[in-house]
């Protein structure tokens, strides 16, 4: 699988999600993001891989956006690269963030679908929910 030019492995694909997620959010938010991402790869309601969650349609709003997928900033880069290599090969996890969290949104916004959930607090710019 290719993203954006980029070859996909779960590395690359979850670190692309940290990316274009939570660039600019403090460790802790982006290590949440991760894990709610990986928590998807983990439920049944779900793809089982983390490329195919990553781009599965409607579920993060930079997969369909139009904007190219590639990372400008190289920092920035590195940071979602290290941060998805602590949570894939060691499971790095944020308190407040369940195995059972599968949703957030950016504080900005406020879809429709929220007002459904359990909320379980805000880390940075995102709102974390469980069904």
């Amino acid at each position: 699988m290719e993203i954006g030019g980029i070859i996909a492995t779960a590395l690359t694909c979850l670190a692309l999600n940290v990316y274009h997620e939570a660039r600019g959010e403090p460790f802790l938010g982006q290590v949440a993001v991760a894990q709610v991402t990986m928590n998807r790869v983990a439920s049944a309601s779900y793809p089982d891989n983390v490329c195919d969650v990553v781009t599965q349609p409607y579920q993060f709003s930079w997969t369909g956006d139009g904007l190219s997928d590639q990372p400008s900033d190289p920092r920035a880069w590195q940071d979602a690269l290290s941060v998805a290599a602590m949570v894939l090969d060691f499971g790095a996890r944020t308190a407040g963030v369940s195995d059972q969290t599968l949703h957030y949104h950016a504080t900005s916004v406020t879809p429709a679908w929220s007002a459904e959930m359990a909320s379980l607090g805000k880390i940075g710019n995102h709102r974390f929910y469980r069904q």
